[in-house]
């Protein structure tokens, strides 16, 4: 299992923008648009972070972008005494996350279904013996020609 290092940056950095976003005393208008367009960002970039197997990349992403991330920041909310919990971010987070965990994985398997067929070559058309047919090829239900007579039809 690899890790791609500059999406391990990105994550990072986005993490620490939701954080400010998360626990400032910043009113925003539209507050559920930004849970849900901040967790879908931080879920699309988390499932790249990990070079592995798709069905690892989506749990991994399940577990760590929805659940603690998602969940989890809201419950967190509560300890601060100038934020409130709210079961709309909830929500709004989830459905940003599992959003973005579709289509990143709807994309790795047409990636990885592309990257199956590129593997196929074509025949080589060298390989195949030209001449004549010693034996011709003979349709269900029909007789051999015999010195050269031709099935009738």
């Amino acid at each position: 299992m690899k890790i791609r290092k500059a999406f391990v940056a990105a994550f990072l950095v986005l993490c620490a923008v939701s954080a400010y976003l998360g626990f400032a005393k910043i009113e925003i208008q539209y507050d559920k648009a930004v849970h849900f367009t901040t967790f879908f960002i931080l879920t699309l970039v988390f499932y790249w972070i990990l070079d592995t197997s798709r069905r690892r990349c989506i749990n991994a992403s399940i577990l760590v972008c929805t659940l603690f991330g998602g969940v989890g920041s809201e419950f967190a909310q509560t300890l601060f005494p100038h934020r409130t919990f709210d079961p709309m971010d909830i929500l709004c987070n989830v459905a940003g996350s599992l959003s973005a965990v579709v289509i990143c994985a709807l994309y790795h398997q047409r990636m990885l279904t592309r990257a199956r067929l590129a593997r196929y070559q074509p025949v080589d058309d060298s390989a195949i013996a030209v001449g004549p047919d010693p034996e011709p090829d003979l349709e269900l239900g029909e007789i051999a020609p015999v010195n050269d007579e031709r099935p009738r039809d």
